[in-house]
């Protein structure tokens, strides 16, 4: 229950918004090389370990956006999100075969790679290589995903579709969505 819920996003990706178990962060280490999705990598690794997991319904900090961070800040190569995806595959090892687990790991790589076409759509880099970028995320995702994804997270699963379908479109919206969410790139 805590794996899927970590795979589906329910937790959230990040650790800084948890408190965990000594026990159960025990020998879990961050993927190396890469710098961006290592923390959900970790999440799901520590999910894989818990017993049971609370979400506090109110927050207890505040989240600022720094534009220049290394999350806002930086467009990170395709090939690190394939790698984080790649290590939470690999360390759930036979239960990525079980079913409702790999319907889990597949919408969790697609909000992967859709976090790789944000960092590209906010990229510093001229236009065509942020247009590079994002079909570069949007191709490391199938058809099939999308199919998957769509029933599993419908919500990531719709944002597959757009990115495959029409990346321009979904790049004005998600541009739309950051300055109006977070007012950045006002």
């Amino acid at each position: 229950e805590v794996l899927l819920a970590a795979l589906q996003d329910r937790l959230g990706p990040f650790l800084w918004d948890k408190m965990v178990r000594a026990t159960v962060m025990a020998d879990l280490r961050f993927p190396e090389g890469v710098h961006r999705g290592e923390d959900a990598a970790v999440v799901v690794g520590m999910a894989k370990r818990a017993r049971r997991a609370r979400v506090v319904a109110r927050p207890t900090l505040n989240y600022y956006v720094n534009p220049a961070s290394l999350t806002w800040g930086h467009v990170r190569p395709l090939a690190e999100s394939r790698a984080a995806v790649d290590f939470v595959r690999e360390g759930l090892g036979e239960l990525a075969h079980d079913p409702a687990v790999a319907r889990a790991l597949t919408a969790s790589a697609m909000m992967t790679y859709l976090t790789a076409a944000h960092q590209a759509i906010r990229g510093t880099g001229d236009a065509a290589s942020r247009r590079a970028g994002v079909r570069a995320a949007a191709s490391a995702f199938s058809w099939g995903d999308v199919a998957v994804t769509l029933r599993e997270r419908p919500p990531v699963g719709a944002a597959g579709l757009l990115l495959k379908a029409a990346p321009g479109l979904y790049g004005r919206l998600y541009r739309a969505y950051v300055a109006r969410a977070y007012n950045v790139g006002r």
